[in-house]
């Protein structure tokens, strides 16, 4: 893994078995040699289970394991108690706005219209005003991870 960048939301790697080989079963999957990174993602999940939040963000060349170290991370967090929420964007969903939070958290957008704005920008404001306000209310609850897969998209 090429990179693995702590900034300000959270995930979290579930990770079992086969520690001595440098191996993780996760599921059916097999992670190799992300102990650190599943370390450090484990102790943010803790912080924001204190009230801590962070973003990370994991990158590194096609084929490493980067979705496999999201997937595990998402087990884990919610076997911490979160709330999590996944999405996923790929090449056809480039143009619509917020695709990979759409997927991810669908209530926020459920009913709303889109203004009359000519102005995309605030359109995509009103949008970002919804989904914090969405995020409150669930982490009011339990802390929430929100997971976002390939955003290269």
């Amino acid at each position: 893994m090429t990179g693995l960048t702590t900034a300000a939301g959270v995930l979290s790697p579930r990770s079992r078995g086969m520690a001595r080989t440098g191996l993780r079963l996760v599921g059916d999957e097999i992670l190799r040699e992300r102990t650190d990174q599943q370390n450090t993602i484990r102790a943010l999940l803790r912080d924001a289970q204190r009230g801590s939040g962070a973003v990370v963000l994991v990158e590194g060349e096609p084929g490493i394991g980067k979705s496999a170290l999201l997937r595990a991370a998402s087990g884990e967090a919610v076997g911490f108690g979160f709330s999590v929420a996944t999405g996923t964007a790929d090449q056809l969903s480039q143009q619509i706005p917020l695709h990979a939070l759409r997927m991810a958290l669908p209530e926020p957008f459920s009913g709303y219209e889109v203004s009359g704005s000519a102005d995309p920008f605030d359109n995509t404001i009103r949008w970002i005003g919804r989904l914090r306000a969405h995020l409150e209310e669930r982490a009011a609850e339990n802390p929430v991870l929100v997971c976002l897969d390939d955003l290269q998209w």
